[in-house]
């Protein structure tokens, strides 16, 4: 592969409404637009927790990122039917909330969807305003639980443990020691360690979940969101702390599952909702919006010369822990976007040398030319675009309250697939698109 030394032309319009490009020969088009798709694979990992109240309009919503969810219930919602889990493909996950549940209603829904896999077990036992379960208690019924669920050809997914109010059992490893140490308990019964999180910083998360690394399980991570005591009612502060989590989960092979906590609320809760509350207009709040178009990390989807490849759907980043502590450092963050119908902006991608990749694939070797769409309210940027490593430049965004689209012409890629790069040089800028012509 081999790319130009330099960028030829760059062209700027200041109108959110589109660009003018110029082919070097003086024509113009104008008002350039592309429509982003949701082209990149749905996370294999995302869910939700709380119901879907309202199926014919909720599943349509979450589908394009999410595929389950779970009530805190053993039976399907009444309100959700299974053509519409199918045509969507979404699968809910019973839970044995404690030792009172219906067999007959997880066989009933195993017997209607087939595709249901798993049940998850106790929820919080080691609190007492939950399950509220010794892992003596907790143990004295499993062998029938065991039971149930394999007659029902579905796996058990551990019981859910958080640091904890019941005496003694603060500490979960403790409470999950010594339930797995009780007669007819085994590692071997569950197929994944679930955890509850909500601790206000992804380096905190991380570190809880490198505590069950010694159980050599996958995790499923079925509640999580930001909480320093109660939870936070700060929308903003959600929306980072989700953006900075994801980048974590999506990318770590012990987390094989994850869903936040919730998708709908009110009152003190009310800035963690994915889905709005009203019946006649449901949608996605903004929150949600970052939780369904959030990158799934998708590295076998290429983008070609024509399609839009938005900003937000990186396949990997520069940096997922900068020291010794694990801590999160410098990972870029998304946001709704304001500009037509697009979905959401990379934002936050402002620490010198970071930076985030992409992949394209061309049919032929020729010179091509490259767009970006951005936003530079803040402040001017610069950034560095190269192609499998080799620099094909870079563009400086000044700053500019409204989007505008850069040009970048005379660029030479050889056919094939390859890695698109954009690296912070300095400044700040957030980024709609990319696109190939």
């Amino acid at each position: 592969m081999k790319t130009t030394a330099s960028i030829l032309c760059a062209l700027l319009l200041l109108s959110a409404g589109g660009c003018e490009k110029n082919d070097g020969g003086g024509k113009t088009d104008q008002d350039f637009t592309v429509t982003e798709t949701m082209k990149q694979k749905r996370s294999s990992k995302r869910g939700i927790s709380g119901n879907l109240q309202l199926p014919e309009y909720d599943f349509k919503l979450v589908s394009p990122g999410l595929g389950w969810f779970y009530t805190w219930g053993n039976s399907c919602p009444a309100n959700v039917t299974l053509e519409q889990m199918e045509e969507y493909d979404v699968t809910f996950f019973p839970m044995i909330w404690n030792n009172n549940y219906s067999l007959s209603e997880i066989q009933r829904y195993k017997s209607a969807y087939p595709k249901a896999q798993y049940v998850l077990a106790y929820n919080e036992p080691n609190l007492t305003d939950q399950a509220n379960m010794t892992p003596t208690q907790a143990a004295a019924n499993w062998g029938k639980v065991k039971t149930d669920v394999a007659s029902c050809g579905m796996k058990l997914i551990s019981p859910a443990l958080n640091y904890g109010t019941l005496p003694d059992y603060h500490d979960p490893i403790k409470w999950m020691d010594e339930f797995l140490a009780c007669d007819g308990v085994s590692l071997d019964d569950f197929e994944a360690i679930a955890l509850h999180c909500y601790m206000p910083n992804v380096s905190g998360l991380r570190s809880f979940v490198r505590l069950f690394d010694k159980y050599d399980k996958p995790i499923y991570m079925t509640e999580f969101c930001h909480a320093n005591g109660p939870i936070t009612n700060n929308a903003y502060t959600q929306e980072t702390f989700m953006c900075d989590v994801l980048n974590y989960m999506e990318c770590d092979p012990a987390i094989e599952g994850y869903s936040w906590f919730m998708s709908r609320a009110d009152g003190n809760w009310s800035q963690i909702s994915v889905l709005t509350k009203n019946a006649n207009n449901p949608a996605l709040t903004d929150l949600g919006k970052v939780y369904v178009y959030f990158s799934s990390f998708d590295k076998t989807t290429y983008y070609e010369p024509g399609e839009a490849i938005p900003a937000e759907h990186y396949v990997a980043i520069s940096t997922l822990a900068d020291d010794v502590n694990g801590a999160m450092a410098d990972t870029p963050r998304v946001t709704p976007s304001k500009d037509g119908d697009s979905m959401l902006d990379l934002t936050d991608f402002y620490s010198a040398g970071k930076w985030v990749e992409y992949q394209i694939e061309v049919p032929e070797s020729r010179s091509y030319r490259f767009a970006v769409r951005y936003l530079g309210d803040i402040t001017a940027g610069t950034y560095d675009f190269s192609i499998d490593g080799v620099s094909f430049g870079e563009l400086s965004f000044p700053k500019n309250p409204a989007y505008a689209t850069m040009w970048a012409e005379g660029i030479h890629i050889d056919a094939g697939k390859h890695t698109l790069r954009v690296t912070n040089v300095s400044g700040r800028t957030d980024f709609n698109w990319f696109y190939l012509e």
